[in-house]
């Protein structure tokens, strides 16, 4: 994946929700979290959550300081971050990404 597009370290571009799928009921799967089902949806200025594909997710606290991820993303050819239904672009045979810092809002279990 090519990485063209970033925020600067420290800057926020907005937040986002952590989902968790349920924990699963065998107990020696419980250690167990597939990152392909966690979700994440960025909260939008009006209040609406969108889910947002990401390739990447590092969480980051110190103590007393807020919660943010480092989520990698893919990008449209304006670098612009891709939803749901956007399309990925390509070049040079790697899909276009980004990586960018959001603010965690809510950490949650799916229901």
């Amino acid at each position: 994946m090519s990485e063209d597009a970033t925020t600067e370290p420290g800057q926020p571009s907005g937040q986002i929700i952590i989902e968790w799928p349920p924990a699963p009921s065998e107990p020696r799967c419980a250690r167990l979290v597939i990152t392909r089902l966690i979700a994440i949806y960025e909260v939008m200025p009006d209040g609406q959550e969108r889910l947002l594909p990401f390739t990447s997710l590092a969480i980051r606290t110190e103590p007393d300081e807020i919660v943010t991820a480092e989520l990698g993303v893919l990008v449209d050819a304006d670098r612009n971050r891709l939803y749901a239904n956007g399309k990925p672009v390509e070049r040079d045979g790697e899909l276009l990404t980004g990586t960018f810092t959001f603010h965690v809002a809510a950490i949650r279990i799916r229901q």
